[in-house]
């Protein structure tokens, strides 16, 4: 869990991959498990080699309003599915990141209740060559 989670953080840190030639291209593929607190916005953001993967107002790549029942154990889900071109040999690094509308905890690889649900996040790398 992290507190106070009402700025991005590194939450999820996946690693770098190094691929083999600089002539590849990486396909990345991940799903990331974060949840918040009930009637909360909860935004993921999904950090490529440094690029930030985001969506619609530049704000995240998902963003999720819980509302489900506060007795209601959920855990949600963000995938994401991209390449990157290999044109310099070094590391592509992957996370994923979290933050709550306000000032809540953000509960990392499962739900707000603990004994009901939860999930691990992870990212598969596959190099291609061309």
């Amino acid at each position: 869990t992290r507190s106070s989670a009402n700025s991005y953080a590194d939450d999820l840190d996946f690693g770098s991959f190094t691929p083999s030639s600089t002539k590849s291209t990486v396909m990345i593929s991940g799903v990331a498990y974060l949840d918040g607190h009930y009637q909360h916005y909860l935004y993921f953001r999904w950090v490529i080699d440094g690029v930030n993967y985001v969506t619609g107002n530049g704000e995240a790549t998902m963003s999720i309003y819980n509302g489900t029942t506060n007795n209601a154990p959920s855990i949600i889900p963000c995938p994401i599915v991209t390449s990157v071109a290999n044109t310099d040999g070094s590391d592509i690094t992957v996370k994923c990141q979290g933050r709550l509308h306000s000032s809540n905890v953000l509960y990392i690889n499962r739900s707000q209740t603990d004994t009901y649900t939860g999930a691990k996040s992870s990212v598969m790398f596959v190099e291609v060559a061309n």
